[in-house]
């Protein structure tokens, strides 16, 4: 729900949290004053404790952490001047560019006031106007240069029709309104201000408050969609790091036709168009960047280069780690947004192929290493030139590729066990203090997870300009660069014409002039001399029209020669040129359609984010892929896959109850029948399950080997299910065994599944229906001759969960509702409509649970694929509870992913 908020405090209710109980020195107090947004100024008033000194001297940083490039916001600082608090003039002195000395006269405090123009829309820098006011720390606070750690405090004095003030700083204990404290001046920094109309959308995640700030909606910006799926993706980073390392957190985003992001300790900064809501490709740009400065948080903020803090505000620190710093980032930021699904796999392969397509045809990555990138950032990255591409590679492209690698690598090396994400971990749980990590530790913490040395691998790809190796990766997940003639489609199409002639410059058409803007390296127009500033005139003698290179190109070849006709300071100048043939688009990522079953398990594990043991690797050689289910087991994602290869052999695991039928020391149970049912503490078998099954037991009859031992065969119906974990909101419920499958619309079907996958929710297997087609027999808890099996699941539709469904879709759920009974015959009837959605075959992920059988005949299996897949591989034996079932390549591949 949309909600406009006067200040963060009352928005966000921020934990009460004032500053640290330890003695600390007088803090430096500033007022911010808007007397007349419109001419972009902000007034500061500072009062300034001076410990009895005859002189201080007042520092402001010249670059914002985050952003490495020397900005000298001093520049926009206007009419420096110190008094007494009793309003004597003191003399103010400016000593270089950033700082000034300022006379005391011994008084115990000063007041200092300035102005500060604000009117450069960046996330870096100040932006004050008629409607909202955006204020950095570096641009904008004037500290004491020298001293003690000590705190600053911020008030803002907002003009009258402004009602909103937002800061991750915490409120200040009896400041008022829009009053707010930092612990030092590192956090003032890092802690952007925002004052304005803007609206607001406060949220929890993990017992922490979160807040997004809409600025520039304009009833354009879909708001309430994109603080819900902020909050997902919130959720879907929490998770992958175990926790959030912050208090509160706020998301700023500004809606000012810009762009651009910059990440805070328990903040950060976007600007984007608020017309990205309406297009598919420009939101999942949007949540893109949400994904990657939220991932900073961590990444960056706590876990940084030991260069990377305590920071040096008036020169620049230099380090090498930045492709860690940004391009995991990169990496990751993207992944996430998919893992919390946002994007289809096409899309996010496409995103990708984009960075890496980047990277492949930029010619300065045969010149500047990776780590020379991060260390000259201060000169290069931020100032980039016509020539940057030919001479430099960015840290966050680059570094993004070769996490991709990396994270391939060490999956690989690992057997699937392991991943990146595993490695990330370990380094915050190591480096993430004071101190930070060195390149050496990292390296280090790389090769303990991926249990290898990577040594010369990272060297290659971080310390040197040599290619980098897709094939290994690409082997692993069975992916491969798109084939030029399925780029094209073309393959059996009508002959086409001849390639057009290329010359490898961009240009611009301005003011009637036709205008080379670069020049790519070993192109034929960088050979021909081409300069960047060149107007091109005509070729051949023949004038080319401001608009027309691309059309007159077509009508010359490949290796056709030529002369340019361009001007060059006002002089004419002829240019012999040799037309070339356009480079291919060689770096789209797809799947292989001849994938192996193994390697479609290593890129699924990859984008669901799993690591273990490797079942791809167990079942290599297979026709038909796996998914091990364990009876009752439960799934973060779900893909319908079609028909399911035969299970050759189940084995329940042994079962001891105390004081029942099955108490027989170090004996095997093969249960006919038994289920999970709601007990208090002490049930009949006076067993309750400890955790998250307490007041919870198994029920059953069966055979026990060495007592008893029967052959016959097993119902044709075996249901499996789990009881609810507390920590899934929402409620997903133990569906009553035998009633009949509800028929939901396809559309509500995955709408719901896909809802509930993205906010984290754990699907539960409901039935599992097994055609007996082949003998078959209980013997010692083993069933043999298993075709086919079809799974269904169970979901509940709580009132929080229709919200979100359309109005179609909440009618149609209402309408379907069974109020089940929960618990046994007699239990509680449960006041949320529960569902059970359409039968379907699923590949499934198990988290672990405890198994029931109930011996009923089934119908028919139905199943996505249809039909049979006859048996193709010798009996497994699978000891333990698993069940283990193969996915044919051919149900797989004609399913689709919900």
């Amino acid at each position: 729900m949309m909600k406009t908020i006067p200040c963060l405090v009352l928005a966000l209710a921020l934990c009460g949290a004032g500053l640290p109980g330890a003695p600390m020195p007088e803090p430096i107090a500033y007022t911010l004053r808007f007397p007349a947004p419109q001419t972009h100024y902000v007034e500061v008033e500072a009062r300034v404790p001076t410990d009895g000194r005859p002189e201080i001297e007042l520092m402001m940083a010249v670059w914002t952490p985050g952003s490495y490039l020397v900005r000298e916001y001093a520049r926009t600082v206007e009419a420096v001047a110190a008094a007494t608090e009793s309003g004597e003039p003191l003399p103010v002195e400016k000593t270089v560019k950033n700082r000034w000395r300022i006379g005391t006269r011994q008084a115990p405090r000063i007041v200092v006031k300035y102005r500060v123009y604000c009117r450069e829309m960046s996330v870096r820098t100040n932006f004050v106007d008629s409607g909202f006011a955006l204020i950095n720390g570096a641009a904008t606070f004037l500290t004491l240069a020298d001293g003690p750690r000590r705190p600053h405090e911020v008030r803002l004095e907002l003009p009258a029709d402004w009602k909103v003030s937002a800061s991750p700083l915490a409120p200040l204990p009896g400041g008022g309104e829009h009053a707010y404290g930092a612990e030092d001046f590192d956090t003032l920094v890092d802690s952007p201000v925002y004052a304005g109309n803007a609206r607001t959308y406060p949220f929890e995640v993990a017992g922490k408050p979160h807040l997004l700030v809409n600025e520039g909606e304009d009833g354009v910006w879909d708001g309430p969609r994109s603080a819900a799926d902020a909050r997902k993706i919130v959720r879907t980073e929490v998770d992958f790091w175990g926790g959030p390392p912050y208090p509160r957190y706020v998301i700023f985003n500004l809606l000012t036709e810009n762009g651009g992001g910059l990440e805070h300790k328990n903040a950060c900064t976007l600007m984007s168009s608020h017309w990205r809501t309406r297009t598919r490709e420009g939101y999942l740009e949007w949540l893109g960047l949400v994904g990657h400065e939220f991932f900073h948080a961590w990444n960056g903020k706590r876990l940084r280069p030991v260069e990377l803090g305590p920071f040096d505000y008036e020169r620049e620190v230099y380090t090498r780690g930045l492709w860690v710093v940004e391009g995991f980032t990169s990496y990751y930021g993207d992944l996430l947004v998919h893992r919390a699904g946002f994007s289809t796999v096409k899309e996010y392969l496409k995103g990708l192929s984009r960075s890496i397509d980047t990277l492949q045809t930029a010619p300065g990555r045969q010149i500047q290493p990776l780590d020379e990138s991060s260390f000259d950032a201060w000169i290069k990255l931020y100032r980039r030139d016509e020539n940057s591409n030919n001479s430099t590679i960015s840290y966050y492209t680059k570094g993004e590729v070769v996490a991709f690698l990396l994270d391939a690598r060490i999956r690989r090396a690992t057997g699937g066990r392991r991943s990146l994400d595993d490695a990330m971990r370990l380094a915050f749980q190591r480096y993430s203090g004071e101190r930070g990590f060195r390149p050496e530790e990292l390296r280090k913490t790389l090769e303990e997870v991926a249990g290898t040395d990577l040594g010369d691998w990272l060297h290659r790809a971080v310390d040197t300009t040599e290619e980098l190796d897709y094939a290994e990766a690409l082997d692993w997940y069975g992916l491969r660069f798109t084939p030029d003639e399925e780029k094209t489609g073309k393959k059996d199409a009508e002959p086409q014409e001849l390639p057009a002639g290329w010359l490898g410059m961009d240009v611009s058409s301005r003011d009637g002039r036709l205008t080379v803007t670069a020049v790519r390296r070993g192109t034929p127009g960088y050979e021909a001399g081409v300069n960047v500033g060149d107007e091109i005139l005509a070729i051949d003698d023949l004038r080319v029209p401001p608009e027309g290179l691309e059309g007159r190109l077509k009508f010359y070849r490949p290796g056709e020669k030529a002369t340019l006709l361009v001007a060059r300071r006002d002089r004419l100048t002829r240019l012999p040129v040799t037309f070339g043939e356009k480079p291919k688009d060689r770096w789209k990522l797809e799947a292989r359609p001849d994938a192996t079953p193994g390697q479609k398990a290593h890129l699924a594990a990859w984008l669901e984010g799993k690591a273990g043991e490797s079942r791809g690797e167990r079942e290599e050689g297979s026709s038909g892929g796996c998914a091990a289910l364990s009876p009752g087991s439960t799934f973060r994602s779900i893909r319908p896959i079609g028909r399911i290869r035969p299970i050759r052999r189940i084995k329940f695991p042994p079962l001891h109850l105390p004081g029942s039928p099955f108490d027989r020391d170090g004996a095997d149970v093969a249960l006919r029948r038994h289920e999970v049912v709601e007990e208090p503490a002490g049930g009949p078998f006076g067993v309750p399950f400890e955790g998250e099954h307490a007041g919870r037991i198994l029920r059953g009859e069966g055979d026990v080997e060495g007592v008893e031992r029967r052959r016959e065969p097993l119902p044709h119906r075996l249901e499996v299910g789990l009881l609810p974990r507390p920590a899934v909101e929402e409620g997903l419920l133990l569906g009553p065994p035998g009633d009949p499958p509800q028929h939901l619309p396809l559309a509500l079907r995955e709408e719901a599944l896909r809802d509930l996958l993205a906010v984290g929710h754990r699907l539960q297997v409901l039935d599992v229906h097994a055609d007996l087609g082949a003998p078959h027999e209980a013997h010692q808890g083993h069933l043999v001759g298993v075709r086919e099996v079809e799974l269904q699941v169970a979901a509940r539709f709580g009132e929080r969960f229709q919200k979100r469904l359309s109005p179609g879709a909440v009618a149609e759920a209402d309408r379907l509702r069974t109020g089940p009974q929960i618990g046994g015959e007699q239990g509680a009837q449960r006041s949320a409509p529960h569902h059970v959605l359409p039968p379907v075959l699923l590949e499934a992920e198990p988290v672990g649970a405890l198994p029931f059988v109930r011996g009923e005949r089934a119908p028919q299996p139905l199943g996505l694929g249809g039909g049979r897949i006859e048996p193709d591989r010798p009996d497994v034996d699978l000891a333990g509870p698993e069940l283990q079932a193969g996915c044919g390549r051919a149900g797989r591949e004609a399913g689709h992913q919900v």
